[in-house]
């Protein structure tokens, strides 16, 4: 089933409905490290190690990770 609307984001939609509801809606700001960077210390490390490195704060963590608020 469709709505008649385009697919688009969720965070789009999100802007659209807190545009719509501003009483309704919050707001997250998030501090993350650029993802390149810590690729570039994944192709010294093997995979296993990186993973390690993540989880002893050697490397900082993907974004999706913050996102999600996970933990080692």
């Amino acid at each position: 089933m469709t709505s008649g609307r385009s697919l688009e984001t969720a965070r789009a939609f999100a802007a659209e409905l807190a545009a719509a509801n501003p009483e309704d809606s919050r707001q997250l700001t998030l501090h993350w490290q650029d993802p390149m960077a810590m690729a570039s210390k994944g192709l010294e490390l093997a995979g296993l190690e990186y993973m390690r490195a993540v989880k002893n704060r050697e490397v900082p963590p993907p974004p999706i990770a913050v996102m999600m608020n996970m933990a080692p």
